[in-house]
């Protein structure tokens, strides 16, 4: 318990031998009479030149896959695994006793690994030098007239969630019974276990399955295939016309090449240096020509878009000039408006005096008729 190994390190290597078998790379066999896996160990040489640093790297990258969980001694058989009232074994020895629990190593008969009660396993553990150990060795004796066994079921290495969390936490202590509401006897917790063919069964068709799904999935890798076949033909028969294409072109412009070489000849475009250089310092002259004409036009071109800018000046001062004219223009027309009107308003006035003294004659005119009127009918 505090880091040491305290047994016989030849079985303990017997163990590493046959549980390790897939670390070795080394076929599995099984006990039988022709072959003992301890004789094996026996007649192999042991190494020595594994360093404690050498083994401290293999124990701490060692995986659960690399374990095989069944030594090839235990053959298909039934597990004692409880003794009087203990889910344990108890071993007496010639110096002392100590309890043994197979349901912790239950992965080694291929069953069902789950968390055992081992509480009290460690008390059972004493040397015959101690106070009362007759007593211990009395009951443990007797412990063995009272057995269980379990049928012990070929399967594969199997583990329950609640190992698995408890493996992980290294919980280093006995560990007490379950509680009435959720106790499960021994018999139950293998019962869950299915049987082997179950196993094989459901492997079958797990693998199947898989299988199908590759084929399915062959299949259309299959058929992308051929159409990436068609596509790579169609852009091989693309790519093969436009080589064509391409060389009858360049054909096509070498003859044109040798046509236009054989017509300068002809024409007598195949002139010396000389004649060329003759030919271009004409060709510059003519450039100065109507470079210098170009200046010229540019030069009138700028007089006349001075003439024009003051004309534009000249026509925007007589706009302004017209529009004062246009102003005084108007106030005089407001001014003979308002002389008029006020000659309008007299003769207005005039006229409605005269329209008043017509009105006055009118009713005097019509007093005078009723006035009239009256002594006619007298």
């Amino acid at each position: 318990g505090e880091g040491r190994f305290i047994g016989c390190a030849q079985l303990l290597l017997a163990w590493f031998h046959n549980h390790f078998w897939k670390v070795g790379k080394v076929s599995y066999r099984a006990f039988s009479e022709s072959y003992s896996p301890l004789k094996e160990i026996v007649a192999t040489s042991m190494r020595d030149d594994i360093s404690e640093e050498k083994w401290m790297t293999i124990f701490q990258n060692l995986q659960e896959k690399d374990i095989e969980w069944g030594a090839p001694w235990l053959l298909p058989d039934e597990i004692l695994y409880r003794c009087g009232d203990v889910d344990w074994v108890p071993f007496l020895g010639i110096w002392g006793a100590v309890g043994y629990a197979p349901l912790l190593v239950l992965r080694q008969y291929r069953s069902r690994q789950f968390v055992p009660a081992t509480q009290g396993l460690a008390e059972c553990e004493f040397s015959y030098k101690d106070d009362g150990y007759k007593k211990k060795a009395r009951e443990m004796a007797n412990a063995w007239n009272l057995t269980r066994r379990m049928k012990r079921l070929a399967v594969g290495p199997m583990t329950t969630p609640e190992y698995s969390e408890w493996w992980v936490r290294r919980i280093n202590d006995n560990i007490s019974g379950p509680s009435s509401e959720d106790s499960q006897s021994i018999e139950e917790h293998l019962r869950v276990v299915p049987s082997e063919l179950e196993i094989i069964k459901q492997d079958f068709e797990r693998r199947n399955a898989e299988l199908e799904k590759k084929i399915e999935q062959m299949e259309e890798e299959k058929m992308n295939l051929r159409l990436d076949v068609d596509v790579q033909k169609l852009e091989a028969d693309k790519l093969r016309k436009g080589k064509n294409k391409a060389e009858e072109e360049l054909d096509s412009l070498k003859t044109n090449y040798k046509k236009l070489r054989l017509s300068m000849i002809t024409d007598g475009l195949g002139k010396t240096s000389e004649q060329w250089r003759e030919e271009i310092q004409e060709e510059r002259n003519k450039s100065d020509r109507w470079e210098r004409k170009f200046q010229e036009v540019q030069t009138r071109n700028e007089a006349l878009e001075k003439s024009l800018s003051e004309s534009q000046k000249e026509k925007g001062e007589l706009n302004d000039r017209v529009v004062e004219l246009e102003g005084s223009l108007h106030q005089y027309r407001s001014r003979n408006s308002v002389i008029e009107l006020k000659a309008s308003l007299s003769k207005i006035d005039e006229m409605k005096s005269k329209i008043e003294g017509l009105e006055a004659a009118l009713r005097n005119c019509e007093g005078w008729i009723e006035h009239l009127e009256a002594k006619e009918g007298r």
